[in-house]
């Protein structure tokens, strides 16, 4: 139908529509925090992990740990190559 809506019917939908618009961007930005806080978390605990050890053996096997914890991966690869490039 032509003109179905009051102006008034405009209005309140436009403005629930802005009301929803930031509760998207809202939930958003908390989603974006807590994955930020999460990555914080893990750096904080593979900082605290390596520091504990001496061995190189054992810090790539934390690190490869806590990288296959992160990106769900059930195996990880750390691949080093030599000083100056070279395999």
């Amino acid at each position: 139908r032509f003109n179905a809506y009051a102006e008034k019917d405009a209005a309140l939908l436009s403005s629930i529509a802005g009301h929803i618009a930031v509760a998207i961007e809202n939930a958003r930005l908390f989603q974006q925090t807590r994955r930020r806080v999460r990555q914080e978390q893990i750096l904080r605990q593979v900082g605290v992990e390596v520091s504990q050890s001496t061995h190189l053996e054992t810090i790539l096997q934390i690190i490869a740990r806590q990288l296959s914890h992160v990106a769900n991966a059930p195996h990880v690869v750390i691949r080093m190559g030599a000083p100056g490039g070279k395999p």
